[in-house]
């Protein structure tokens, strides 16, 4: 049977009842993510992200329960204390940012989520706002980029982890100036509509360049998915395994690494090295997994020798980025 948008909807509406049922803790519950669009899929697979706001601290801060092979709940637990200041949050990137594509509401009991969203939505994407928040990111690549120079001679799987993070921090540096960070799943492309708006979409292109390779054609995608299920495994197995990141999760990943790999290798690639990498990052410095991924790295022109060129080239892309900011807030009347 096929898995439509409205299945999953119904899905999440019928999960939200059972949760919030004589339940007084729960102060609201919505729908954020994928499928909030007419089309959450990349290839047969998504997940339906949720957010549940609870009057007193939660147990978990994440967990992801299986719905089967192909979808998942992904759930945000937060505690209401966190959004007593509503108007802070505007600068918020990510707790602000919950409430900025007007997520379908599934549990409000008081009307808080609408005194929330008014309180946290007003003004949210005035140009001051939209500047802080995007310099929360350029501060934090900025910084790991400072931090790096001194460990480039120490090249390792936290190296790559730092690196990869830079990039994706620079990423969300440009997209909030007019958007919300971007998805781990969705990066090259949103940050190509970004950029395509703000009339610099070489900072698209350059961002490939910064992980990327020129040719695909002979590339091992089953084998380096295969190798990167064993990674997985192999972290499910520990105590402290982020919920992202658990065997379940998997295919999710998988799904949208092969609905990419012919059309959109860079993309496709993208995801494989984020992800894979953030697993090995997780486990123990001399885990045996460790060693496929290594040879994943060398297969990408990844490798302690080049390490110190790519660092070069991430400071001229960092400073495209700022100029790009700089900018945009002269256009927009801030400077």
């Amino acid at each position: 049977m096929r898995v439509t948008r409205n299945m999953l909807l119904e899905t999440a509406r019928n999960y939200v009842k059972e949760q919030t049922f004589n339940d007084p803790d729960i102060a609201c519950v919505f729908l954020i993510g994928s499928l909030l669009e007419e089309d959450p899929f990349l290839g047969e697979g998504t997940d339906i992200d949720l957010v549940f706001i609870h009057n007193t601290e939660p147990a978990l801060a994440r967990e992801v329960q299986s719905l089967g092979d192909d979808f998942q709940l992904d759930i945000l637990h937060y505690p209401r204390r966190i959004f007593n200041q509503p108007k802070e949050l505007r600068q918020d990137p990510w707790l602000g940012c919950l409430f900025c594509d007007g997520p379908f509401v599934l549990y409000d009991s008081y009307h808080y989520y609408d005194f929330l969203r008014a309180g946290v939505f007003s003004n949210f994407f005035s140009p001051i706002n939209a500047s802080a928040r995007s310099q929360y990111f350029f501060a934090r690549a900025r910084n790991r980029w400072v931090e790096l120079q001194h460990q480039i001679d120490e090249f390792s799987a936290d190296t790559v982890y730092d690196y990869l993070t830079t990039l994706y921090d620079a990423g969300n540096c440009i997209n909030c100036l007019v958007g919300k960070p971007l998805s781990e799943r969705r990066f090259l492309s949103g940050l190509e509509a970004c950029t395509t708006y703000l009339g610099r979409p070489g900072l698209a292109s350059g961002m490939r360049d910064l992980f990327g390779i020129n040719d695909y054609s002979s590339f091992p995608w089953e084998i380096s998915m295969e190798q990167m299920k064993t990674a997985f495994t192999a972290l499910a197995e520990k105590s402290y395994c982020p919920p992202q990141y658990s065997l379940a999760r998997f295919r999710y990943y998988q799904q949208a690494i092969s609905f990419y790999q012919l059309e959109r290798p860079d993309e496709a690639l993208w995801i494989l090295f984020w992800v894979w990498t953030n697993v090995i990052h997780t486990l123990p410095k001399r885990a045996p997994e460790a060693r496929e991924w290594k040879s994943f790295c060398e297969q990408i022109n990844f490798t302690r020798d080049i390490f110190a060129q790519k660092m070069q080239n991430l400071d001229s892309y960092l400073e495209a980025v700022d100029a790009t900011s700089i900018e945009w807030q002269k256009v927009s009347g801030l400077l």
